[in-house]
């Protein structure tokens, strides 16, 4: 009897530990279905064709085993070579045969299936009569504590249990915040150190070598010996603003570093040399002052320091701060073509100083080409530069280097140039300056027309994209001329609405800049990230309608895609502050919620996602990035997301439903965006900006995104059956002179 009962015992123990293995068995499976959770940016995942927020890993191709430059990477010629060259197009082919209600709708409260369940959640009773006439509606902060970025904006949607719709608003800022914070990641990981080294490396080849001549001339005034003095001085000057003060040092601790080191204290050190401290200084005294005007005491020009007024971007640490000072520094810097003597009466200076000047900037085209690692070095910074901010298409080091060649051959030797009598000096300058002269480049890029006296050299060319130019030339400027120039109809048709004084001259401008725009090649259209995203802005104006959902076959999605391309592209000048906070733990399941749309504009995220591509192969290509970087797994990221957007919007436009884990993916967008910037500080990624230009003749320019609204759309299910879904789209304004007023056809909308 006994041995009955252990047995029973022994059967019951055995029951429940299998029992307990079961449960924990299904907890685990289930574990694995839900939706998935962004990994760490620091961390290395898997990732799949359905699986937002995971950031892979890949073995680098560019360094061995030891982690050295492989012997490609050595002979890269990187000057030679450009981002735009990785661009290749995504597929971006559909088939659109959506059906649905025509508009407009008789009776939308029965016309929409879910606008009961709707309803309860979110009062949408006001905006029927919108809904029944285009199929969509713009409403105003639905929601309590408005939202200000994409990743609380969907929160919100999904805290109220509302269907999702992934707008191209969304998708576009997303895009940008994420090449925006790329950039802000290479600038202070990659460019200080190599900046340093570039011009490290610079300043001694010059310092030794004007010490030689200065040994061998003494007082005497000697053209050659003053022109590597400017020079040295001209890099030691940068030098000094880049090494870190005593009160910039802090050991740092966390995810965010915003103090140098005491190693990288000891690592950056520099000391100006004697001869030279009493004009740096009193340079850099200038600089801290941001004087409005003043003489430089180096290249004695009358100038403003102005421009050193660090941005808050600039502002999240030590190390950018002093690199923003630097390439501030190599950015206004000039040494000028011509001399007053030269025609020229609004030349910055007189035939003597420019000599130097002039000589200066040939040593300095000369000491930065004669070796390809320097050369490699400088690309790195200016490329990037280049592609993520934009800069004026203008004269470099490169076209000296080139003019140089030509006119004395590859090996030519600038102490024999200008090192004989004054004569032979002035005909050799001469020369070079009728070769450089020659120089031609879009006026939309470089913003100065040909055969422009004020042409100068400088190490980093300023910052220019295309609306500078624009807004100079044209009368009465708007935002809308950007679109305008792009042959947008819907911006043609409102300015011809809203302008009716606009002189003969404009057009002629405008016809112009058009011309310079159809020689633009696929690469030009990508040489910045501006250009990219212009040019990808061109497919939102759909050329045909047929078969895509009843709202967006509407004259007022056109506006409202106008008003999405408008935002888009002041959101290009927004700048984002660098600050990375340790991401959110989720936890929890996501339930099937088969309800949801994408906004399905498929050629505008392939076009995306093509130049997503492209920074991708061109920065590993260029070794500025490489496998394991942050800055790449975040592109990698976006990538996954913006793939996902296209095959949905593809389904949708097919009549096909989407399958759970897409459904997923609409119902989880933020999750999405928390993937690929979510280890960011929330606020800084906020959308509120203003872009203000001040060079328009009549008037001063404000350009504003303020937050969002909502757009309440009408989609259709395989079926023809209406559902609600809403999603956030940039709050947009323009103004002049501070005044910042919606527009007529706005206001009409509700945008």
């Amino acid at each position: 009897m006994e041995k009955k009962k252990l047995f029973l015992v022994i059967a019951i123990v055995v029951i429940v530990l299998l029992l307990i293995a079961a449960v924990m068995a299904l907890v685990l499976l289930l574990k694995s279905q839900r939706a998935p959770v962004p990994t760490n940016l620091n961390e290395a995942a898997p990732i799949s064709a359905t699986t937002p927020g995971v950031l892979p890993t890949t073995p680098s191709t560019n360094t061995t085993a030891n982690g050295q430059l492989s012997g490609q990477a050595q002979t890269l010629q990187k000057e030679k070579q450009f981002i735009s060259s990785y661009y290749q197009p995504v597929d971006a082919g559909y088939q659109a045969t959506v059906t649905g209600p025509s508009l407009p709708l008789q009776n939308a409260k029965e016309a929409v299936v879910n606008y009961r369940d709707f309803s309860r959640k979110l009062d949408v009773e006001p905006f029927l009569p919108a809904v029944a006439d285009h199929g969509f509606a713009i409403i105003d902060a639905p929601f309590p504590g408005e939202a200000a970025n994409w990743q609380d904006a969907y929160a919100a949607i999904n805290g109220k249990n509302l269907p999702v719709f992934v707008t191209s608003d969304a998708l576009a800022g997303v895009y940008q915040d994420t090449l925006a914070i790329v950039y802000k990641e290479i600038e202070q990981q990659k460019f200080y150190p190599a900046l340093w080294n570039f011009l490290h490396g610079m300043f001694n080849q010059v310092k030794s070598r004007y010490e030689a001549r200065l040994q061998r001339f003494g007082i005497e005034t000697d053209a050659i010996t003053e022109a590597n003095r400017l020079e040295l001085a001209y890099l030691a000057t940068a030098l000094q603003l880049l090494r870190p003060d005593p009160n910039q040092v802090k050991e740092s601790f966390g995810v965010s570093q915003q103090s140098f080191t005491t190693q990288e204290a000891e690592t950056y050190t520099f000391t100006v040399p004697t001869y030279l401290r009493d004009e740096i200084n009193r340079e850099i005294s200038l600089i801290g002052q941001r004087a409005p005007s003043a003489k430089s005491p180096l290249f004695l020009y009358q100038q403003s320091y102005t421009a050193y007024a660090t941005p808050a971007e600039y502002q999240s640490s030590e190390k950018l701060k002093n690199y923003y000072l630097a390439i501030t520094w190599l950015r206004e810097q000039q040494f000028p073509l011509f001399s007053q003597a030269d025609d020229c009466p609004a030349c910055l200076l007189d035939e003597q100083d420019h000599l130097v000047n002039f000589l200066a900037g040939l040593y300095l085209t000369h000491d930065l080409s004669s070796q390809q690692e320097r050369k490699n070095q400088w690309a790195n910074i200016y490329k990037s530069m280049a592609f993520f901010q934009g800069l004026e298409s203008d004269l470099t080091y490169l076209d000296y280097q080139a003019a140089l060649e030509t006119l004395f051959g590859p090996n030519y030797q600038l102490n024999d140039l200008f090192g004989a009598d004054s004569k032979t000096t002035k005909e050799n300058v001469k020369k070079i300056q009728a070769a450089l002269d020659q120089f031609e480049s879009f006026s939309l890029l470089s913003g100065r027309q040909p055969n422009d006296r004020l042409a100068n050299l400088r190490l980093l060319r300023g910052y220019h994209l295309i609306g500078d130019t624009l807004f100079k030339e044209l009368t009465n400027a708007t935002a809308l001329d950007v679109f305008n120039l792009l042959d947008n109809p819907a911006a043609r048709t409102v300015l011809e609405q809203q302008h009716d004084d606009r002189d003969q001259r404009y057009q002629q401008n405008l016809n112009n800049f058009k011309n310079q725009l159809a020689e633009f090649n696929q690469n030009t259209w990508h040489d910045n990230a501006q250009l990219s995203v212009l040019s990808a802005q061109r497919s939102l104006t759909l050329d045909k309608t047929s078969g895509f959902p009843p709202f967006m076959r509407t004259d007022a999605w056109v506006k409202k895609s106008l008003n999405t391309s408008l935002a888009v592209w002041v959101n290009s000048h927004r700048p984002i502050v660098l600050e990375r906070v340790p991401l959110e733990s989720r936890s929890g399941f996501q339930s099937y919620f088969p309800y949801g749309y994408v906004e399905p504009q498929v050629a505008f995220y392939a076009q995306l996602l093509s130049n997503v591509n492209m920074i991708r192969e061109g920065f590993i290509a260029l070794q500025i990035l490489n496998e394991s970087d942050r800055s790449l797994l975040r592109l990698t990221a976006l990538e996954s997301v913006l793939e996902q957007a296209m095959a949905i919007a593809r389904k949708e436009l097919r009549n096909e439903l989407p399958s759970i884990e897409e459904f997923n993916f609409i119902n989880g967008f933020e999750t999405s965006v928390e993937s690929v910037t979510g280890d960011l500080k929330r606020q800084n990624l906020n959308n509120s900006f203003q872009y203000r230009y001040d060079a328009v003749p009549t008037a001063i320019l404000n350009e504003q995104i303020s937050g969002f609204k909502y757009v309440l759309v009408t989609y259709p299910d395989p079926e023809g059956r209406l559902f609600f879904a809403i999603g956030p789209i940039f709050n947009y304004t323009e103004g002049k002179n501070g005044s910042l007023i919606k527009a007529p056809w706005q206001r009409a909308l509700g945008l």
